[in-house]
């Protein structure tokens, strides 16, 4: 089956960007822009709408405080109107664009074909965000206990986005002061999405409520935010004196602008609480099997229907069940559900870590091992070209998120 994942597709869309990341050069006469091409230009716009997934991803244009890297986005309901605009505006340049033989080019048009197809096949469902860049290509809620700005712009910032100059510092403070504004769009658009009766479960609005009230509570300098700015800045290499400003100005804007944004929001999904729906399947919502064949297409990359694809899995959980089960006897353990069998092998004393910090970090220690023992192998297992350039990085998931995260995941 071919496969085009979502870091390739941005691959393809962001490489065609000929901009310079910003304060490159030091030459005192800059040379003139060139024209944008077709393909340019549409990046340029389309990464305008998401400046947090091009800083995620670290294009040219999110690093040393470039223009992607200073606010959130647009999360109003004029703004995702907007971007839906800009990936249909996509869609009819491609319509004209013909390019012949099956080299780089080509390859790029279809990739960028795939993603913007994915970005406008659910655009008749007007709730919900669409970025096929995303974990979700058509997310039928703004803000939930797994994603939303709440959650993936704050991580962005204290894991991924540049901090290593003055220039990058300054984005990031920027971005922070831009909260009140980003966040009155993110609760203009749970607004709006109510209005088209598209209201999450009540069950998710509870598990919510607790991510958002963990970025309201703890002092301010022992907040996520505030303690990834220092210890980022510091390993970046930074001077006393850039590193002293910034933290006094991030604990001043997550005091006075961030907090109550988030604060805000908070209110808003409050109110919504009593109304959530009691149904948790998308099923329940406007055009939910639509929205949800639409995201089967999108992140399967296939044809098949969603009825096809549950019944391989199906098949594939009845197969791996029966291996489990021979797994499970071979050790004694017949007695009661696979479920109920692999239950009793978690809460198994020899099988955990200690519950405290000295347990985590022995956990987290564990994995490492078995991550360095397995990059021990890559050439055995990958051709070069495939090779990873960088060690793999196993880390604690961040505690403002930890309380509504998977049990592991990776970026």
């Amino acid at each position: 089956m071919k496969s085009v994942t979502r870091r390739a597709s941005l691959a393809g869309l962001a490489t065609l960007i000929a901009a310079p990341a910003l304060g490159r050069t030091k030459k005192k006469k800059p040379l003139p822009a060139p024209d944008p091409g077709p393909f340019e230009d549409m990046a340029g716009r389309i990464l305008g709408h998401l400046r947090e997934t091009g800083t995620y991803n670290g294009v040219p244009l999110s690093l040393n405080g470039g223009a992607l890297a200073q606010a959130l986005d647009d999360y109003s309901p004029a703004g995702e109107a907007a971007l839906r605009a800009e990936y249909q505006a996509g869609r009819d340049l491609l319509a004209r664009i013909r390019i012949d033989g099956s080299g780089r080019g080509a390859a790029h048009l279809g990739v960028i074909s795939a993603t913007l197809e994915n970005g406008t096949r659910s655009a008749t469902i007007p709730y919900g965000r669409i970025n096929p860049f995303g974990f979700t290509a058509h997310s039928p809620y703004l803000v939930s206990q797994i994603s939303g700005p709440h959650i993936d712009s704050v991580n962005t910032m204290m894991e991924q986005q540049s901090l290593g100059s003055a220039n990058a510092v300054d984005a990031w403070l920027t971005k922070l002061d831009s909260f009140p504004g980003a966040f009155a769009g993110i609760i203009e658009k749970v607004r709006a999405d109510a209005a088209a009766s598209c209201v999450p479960p009540r069950a998710l609005i509870e598990k919510t409520l607790p991510v958002l009230d963990s970025f309201l509570a703890g002092k301010p300098g022992n907040h996520p935010m505030i303690k990834a700015l220092a210890q980022r800045t510091q390993e970046a290499g930074l001077s006393r004196r850039i590193r002293t400003t910034a933290l006094r100005r991030a604990t001043t804007s997550l005091q006075k602008r961030a907090r109550p944004a988030m604060l805000a929001l908070r209110e808003e999904m409050a109110r919504l609480l009593p109304v959530g729906r009691t149904e948790s399947g998308v099923w329940a919502q406007p055009q939910g099997e639509e929205l949800y064949a639409a995201n089967v297409r999108a992140l399967g990359d296939t044809p098949m229907s969603p009825e096809e694809i549950h019944k391989i899995g199906l098949d594939e959980a009845n197969r791996i069940a029966s291996a489990m089960n021979a797994l499970l006897a071979a050790q004694g353990m017949t007695t009661g559900s696979i479920g109920e069998r692999m239950t009793a092998l978690a809460r198994d004393p020899k099988n955990q870590f200690p519950d405290s910090e000295a347990g985590r970090e022995a956990l987290l220690e564990f994995v490492r091992g078995k991550v360095r023992a397995a990059e021990a192998r890559y050439a055995e297992l990958l051709p070069a070209e495939f090779v990873p350039k960088q060690a793999l990085t196993v880390k604690r998931v961040p505690v403002a998120t930890q309380a509504s995260a998977p049990g592991g995941y990776y970026d």
